[in-house]
């Protein structure tokens, strides 16, 4: 709310809102709740009204606050990413890996533990993580160990 707050009385008082400051309101719904896709969604479709340009970062953001959102919708922004041909980076495929599993790994550091956490997750979310991951690899994006220590608990999972 403070964010909005913010945005807002920028827009009225007629200053300058940059990608930066849209990315920051995205960034702070993070960790909301329920609903926080919902807020970041508010200030994703403020973009096009400052006429700023959407990025990596801003993409990376978006997807995190995008945890509690339906697999549709984040299928939808990374589609919307490669329709602008912004390319991923290693820290947007971590983000987008955890949240279509909805999982944040930070007290997971076995691949065994990382496995048993996505043992009841939807299929759907798992087929989609796995096939990110593939696609990832063959753009040529270098993924991290907490991608690769998924990739593998997910072949654990369903070989």
């Amino acid at each position: 709310e403070t964010a909005a707050a913010m945005l807002d009385l920028l827009n009225t008082s007629k200053l300058e809102v940059s990608s930066i400051a849209l990315t920051s309101a995205i960034r702070s719904c993070w960790g909301w709740g329920a609903k926080q896709h919902k807020a970041a969604k508010y200030f994703w479709d403020l973009f096009p009204a400052f006429a700023s340009e959407r990025s990596i970062v801003s993409f990376t953001a978006l997807i995190g606050s995008y945890m509690t959102a339906p697999l549709e919708d984040i299928l939808s922004a990374k589609a919307e990413m490669e329709t602008l041909e912004i390319q991923p980076n290693n820290i947007f495929a971590e983000t987008y890996v955890a949240t279509l599993l909805q999982q944040r790994f930070t007290d997971l550091r076995s691949v065994d533990a990382i496995a048993d956490a996505l043992r009841d997750k939807p299929a759907s979310r798992l087929e989609a993580a796995k096939a990110a991951l593939g696609e990832f690899e063959a753009r040529g994006v270098e993924l991290s160990g907490l991608c690769k220590k998924v990739k593998t608990a997910l072949q654990m999972l369903n070989p």
